[in-house]
This record gives C-alpha cells, sequence and structure tokens, in this order.
C-alpha cells in the first residue's frame, strides 16, 4: 500500500465521525534539525533531547548544518490546537523504545508511554529489520533511518507542549487499517480535542 494511504483512511473515518483532522501540517521550527538551535527550547527538554540524540548515535554537527526544511506532522485538530500522528509499524523499533525510557514525567505530551512501551517491544523484531539498511543524514552507521525515526518521534512529543504550549497525541496502529485505528482509538482523539461523541 502506497505511503499515506492508512493515514488518509483513518482521516476520512474521523471526517465520517465529525472531527476534522488537517495535513500533513508544519511549524517553522519543526525543521530537519531537530531541536538543535532552538533558542527558545526550554532547557530541561533540550538536555533531554541532547541525551537521546547522544544515545542514538546522532550527529549534533551534521544537524546544526542542516538546512532549515521544514518537517511535516500527520494531522492537526484546528479548533483545540490538537496535533495528531498516526503511528504504523516503523515507528516501534528498539530505538524508539530508547528514547521512551529517556522520558521525563510530565514533559512529554505522548498519550500512554507505557502502552507505547509495550508495543515497541512487541513489534521491534520486525520494524528493526525493515530499517536495518537505510541510511539518514545525521545518523550514521547501520538502522540510520529507524534512529532518525525515533529521535524525530521524540522532538515532536517533548517540543510540541514546550514549544507551543498545544497537545500532541499519538495513535498506535501497526498492523491495524486506518479504519480499524479509527474504531479502537476514536474515543482517544475525541477526548483530546473535545469533539463530543
Amino acid at each position: 500500500m502506497a505511503v499515506r494511504d492508512q493515514q488518509k483512511a483513518f482521516q476520512a473515518s474521523a471526517e465520517r465521525d465529525g472531527v476534522a483532522l488537517h495535513g500533513p501540517h508544519n511549524r517553522t521550527w519543526l525543521t530537519g534539525r531537530g531541536h538543535v538551535g532552538l533558542v527558545d527550547l526550554d532547557p530541561t527538554v533540550a538536555q533531554v533531547l541532547d541525551k537521546i540524540l547522544d544515545v542514538l548515535d546522532g550527529d549534533r554537527v551534521v544537524h546544526a548544518e542542516k538546512s532549515p526544511r521544514r518537517l511535516s506532522s500527520d494531522f492537526i485538530h484546528l479548533h483545540s490546537s490538537t496535533w495528531v500522528e498516526f503511528d504504523e509499524v516503523q515507528h516501534f523499533t528498539s530505538w524508539r523504545l530508547l528514547t521512551l525510557q529517556m522520558y521525563p514525567d510530565g514533559l512529554a505530551g505522548l498519550t500512554d508511554v507505557a502502552e507505547y512501551s509495550q508495543l515497541c517491544e512487541e513489534w521491534s523484531p520486525k520494524a528493526d529489520g525493515a530499517w536495518r539498511n537505510k541510511p539518514a543524514a545525521g545518523f550514521p552507521g547501520p538502522s540510520g533511518r529507524a534512529r532518525q525515526r525515533a529521535y524525530f518521534d521524540a522532538v515532536r512529543d517533548l517540543c510540541v507542549p514546550a514549544m507551543t504550549g498545544e497537545t500532541i497525541i499519538r495513535v498506535p496502529a501497526p498492523g491495524l487499517t486506518g479504519d480499524a485505528a479509527w474504531s479502537r482509538y476514536g474515543d482517544r482523539v475525541r477526548t483530546a480535542t473535545g469533539v463530543p461523541g
């Protein structure tokens, strides 16, 4: 299936149920540099992301020198300013699990760190294998793309509330179609966005 097909199916299911999700969307501060160079970032958040980048063997110099090309996020519910990320299997690597273990209590916008950690343990053998030979700028060596994705997921989780005061939620959808993901997690989205069921 093409990239974003399940995301589009999820968006269409939400729309049918009266929840308007717009996307992909971006913000000027969310770029390929990640947290490197974000002068307005809370120092506590910056320290956590520095440690995460180090654990993932990211190259800070490469990140600092990247062009500030904007990164997209999956969806935003405009009325409530709630970011909604739709996470398929490639988001549940052992590298992502490492980042989750470094999240300070109360700092991350992630809905349920324990749930995501359990899903990483379950799905990482498949996710790690699929991305083992994918390179990525700023993450040299094997599993570069998986480490890059884990880093940028952490950047969104920690920086969205810190930089904007907005909410971010994640819809875990490994092995699910977009329609099935909405059936399972639509109430989570409704709660976060304040849209009645």
